[in-house]
């Protein structure tokens, strides 16, 4: 099934607000980072979202990862 780069687009940006909404909750997240093609401007309709997290709770998101569930399953197109 192709999916337009529009509606790509929208996913991507709507994920992206939801990842600041999180992040912008929680006490130990010090920093937020979109890196890679988006963050360039040459993402492509099959490119991933790379983000960099800054926490100064790096111990307890190692050993719990729970919060990964958060964001949803992994989409692929």
């Amino acid at each position: 099934m192709e999916i337009s780069d529009a509606t790509v687009t929208t996913r991507v940006s709507s994920f992206l607000d939801r990842v600041k909404a999180w992040a912008e909750a929680q006490p130990s997240i010090v920093g937020l980072a979109l890196v890679g093609s988006y963050a360039r401007d040459e993402a492509r309709a099959n490119s991933d979202v790379d983000l960099v997290l800054l926490t100064s709770r790096l111990r307890d998101s190692v050993a719990d990862p729970a919060w990964i569930e958060w964001f949803g399953p992994v989409e692929s197109y």
